[in-house]
């Protein structure tokens, strides 16, 4: 494998941990309730609901708060063992648990978003650096465009890449196209998670260099893979890279 996938946040494994976690340490802290104060075991409470938000995001740690808050008034709040709180207290201390854990998983998320963007831009960059290398250093032009299929594939969450040679320069796409700025001309747009999906029968980014098209690649989409404008953009990037490689081979530039 060339380069790692960027894995999105998964927001129902997220909440699945985040709530047995929180059902789970309610259960271990029941001994410690009448020498635990309730404010006390609220705040652990948030623990669960914070490894939620890693996990799966700001809905993980949202759907997590709510089963942390459901548990400390279940566990924790007379009577025992049901939902009805007969303190004003424990309300008030159930309800600053809901809102408070729902911040927390909400800037946990955030930062997790952060970090996953950060990973996804540093992989792009990594994965321009290896093809320009390659093509400084005079590679075939047949294993560049390997390289370059892999790298688009893994780059785009795609199912396949592949190029087809000697479609003429702003020719009208067969398939949606990625732009040059990395837009993705369909009049429709599916948003998941941290960007949009592309179309299902796929998407062709033009292959130039020099004001010459050397041809296109040919992305076998997955429907279930957001891909980022960054994503769009080092795509055509590492395509126009392609299309130098293949200005000086007598094979693909004749086409």
């Amino acid at each position: 494998m060339i380069g790692m996938k960027n894995e999105p946040l998964d927001t129902g494994m997220g909440a699945g941990i985040g709530a047995l976690c929180s059902v789970g340490l309610a259960i271990v802290l029941i001994p410690l309730r009448n020498d635990l104060a309730n404010n006390a075991a609220a705040l652990l409470m948030v623990l669960p609901v914070l490894l939620a938000a890693v996990i799966g995001g700001w809905k993980g740690g949202a759907l997590s708060a709510l089963v942390a808050t459901l548990s400390f008034d279940f566990f924790f709040t007379r009577p025992y063992g049901s939902l009805a709180m007969t303190s004003r207290e424990d309300t008030q201390t159930a309800i600053a648990l809901l809102l408070v854990g729902s911040v927390a998983g909400l800037l946990a998320g955030r930062a997790q978003r952060a970090t996953a963007d950060a990973r996804s831009g540093h992989s792009s960059v990594q994965r321009i650096h290896r093809v320009t290398q390659m093509i400084a250093h005079g590679d075939d032009a047949t294993r560049v465009i390997d390289t370059v299929r892999q790298e688009v594939t893994e780059l785009l969450s795609a199912k396949g890449c592949r190029f087809e040679p000697g479609t003429a320069l702003g020719a009208p796409p067969a398939i949606p196209r990625i732009e040059a700025t990395g837009a993705l001309n369909v009049p429709v747009r599916r948003y998941l998670s941290r960007g949009f999906v592309l179309p299902a029968e796929g998407v062709e980014i033009e292959v130039v260099s020099g004001g010459v098209a050397f041809g296109r690649l040919v992305v076998q989409s997955d429907p279930t893979k957001a891909v980022t404008l960054d994503q769009r953009i080092a795509a055509v990037v590492l395509a126009n890279a392609l299309g130098r490689a293949l200005e000086g081979d007598p094979v693909h530039s004749n086409n």
